[in-house]
């Protein structure tokens, strides 16, 4: 786990090397004790789709396994000492994804709970990522250029 603290924005980054010890460490909080085997069993209040399949309150065991395919997730923990994302990202996973997940994540530590509300921070960050890497990153070369950019948020 590696940690990366913001001090401006009063958040921290924690870095997980795996997938199982990000999601474990989201249901950890709340069952403690619960023995592993027990803990993929868990039912929770995601809703994922997997393998074609939609699940209103997935397992433990189908988050992870739907976290994995996705390849990059995390949470944000707000607790009296600040604001922390927990995340994990596969090596693969593209950089436009990640960016999204973190806008995502930063909606929340914002206070934005609502999933839909921290989606459109996700979107926005895409966005942004894009247009620097279209326009920003040439600017200089092409002077007086105009491009329209288009997006569902």
């Amino acid at each position: 786990m590696m940690k990366k603290t913001f001090k401006h924005l009063k958040l921290e980054l924690i870095h997980y090397k795996t997938a199982k010890d990000v999601v474990f460490s989201f249901f950890r909080d709340h069952h403690p004790r619960m023995i592993e085997r027990n803990l993929y069993k868990l039912e929770t209040d995601f809703s994922i789709r997997l393998n074609g399949v939609t699940y209103k309150k997935a397992t433990v065991s189908q988050l992870l396994k739907a976290v994995r395919g996705h390849g990059v997730w995390g949470y944000c923990e707000h607790t009296k000492n600040g604001k922390y994302i927990h995340y994990w990202s596969s090596k693969q996973q593209n950089r436009n994804k990640i960016l999204t997940f973190l806008g995502h994540e930063l909606g929340h530590a914002i206070g934005y709970v609502k999933e839909n509300d921290a989606n459109k921070f996700g979107a926005v960050t895409a966005i942004a990522c894009y247009i620097y890497d279209r326009q920003f990153k040439k600017h200089h070369k092409i002077a007086g250029t105009h491009h329209l950019y288009t997006c569902e948020v």
